[in-house]
C-alpha cells in the first residue's frame, strides 16, 4: 500500500507544480480576469486524471483498516496541496474586501467569494474523492483554515 500511498501523492505533487508555474507566469494570484479560477481548478484537475480512478478503488476498500488508513493520508495530503494553492488567493481578496473598512460590505462581499470557493472545492474534492464526498464534514479540514481568514480579518 505504500506504493499506492506515493502514487496519490506524487500525482498530487504534479498537479501541484502545474498550477505553481501557470501561476508564476500568470504573475497575479488574484486577476480579476478570473484566470486563477482556470489554474487552480481546471488544470490541478485536468493534471491528475489517473487518481480519481485510484481514490475510487481505495475508498472502495475502506472498510479494511489499512485502507482506511491510506484513505485518511490521502486526503490529509490533498488537503494540505490544495491550502497551499488556494491560500494566496483567499487572503488576497478577502484583504481587498477590507480595505473598504466597511464591515458589513466586507462581510458580505468576503463570504460571497468564500461561498464561491467553497463550490468549487467541493467540486473537486467530488472529482477526487467521491465516496468521501458523499459526507460534507470530510471537506471541513480544508474549508475551516479557509473561513479563518475571513475571521482574522472581520475580527
Amino acid at each position: 500500500l505504500s506504493s499506492v500511498r506515493s502514487y496519490v501523492t506524487n500525482g498530487l505533487k504534479r498537479a501541484k507544480q502545474q498550477v505553481l508555474e501557470g501561476l508564476r507566469k500568470n504573475g497575479n494570484l488574484a486577476a480579476a480576469d478570473g484566470s486563477e479560477t482556470s489554474l487552480l481548478y481546471v488544470r490541478f484537475k485536468a493534471s491528475a486524471p489517473e487518481l480519481k480512478s485510484t481514490m475510487e478503488e481505495i475508498e472502495d476498500r475502506i472498510n479494511l483498516p489499512e485502507y482506511s488508513k491510506l484513505v485518511t493520508d490521502c486526503l490529509s495530503y490533498y488537503f494540505d496541496t490544495r491550502l497551499t494553492l488556494i491560500r494566496p488567493t483567499v487572503e488576497e481578496r478577502i484583504h481587498e474586501f477590507s480595505e473598504a473598512k466597511y464591515l458589513p460590505s466586507l462581510l458580505r462581499s468576503g463570504f460571497a467569494c468564500l461561498v464561491q470557493i467553497c463550490q468549487l472545492e467541493f467540486q473537486l474534492f467530488q472529482h477526487f474523492f467521491p465516496r468521501s464526498a458523499d459526507d460534507p464534514n470530510n471537506l471541513l479540514p480544508l474549508i475551516e483554515p479557509v473561513f479563518t481568514i475571513m475571521y482574522d480579518i472581520a475580527r
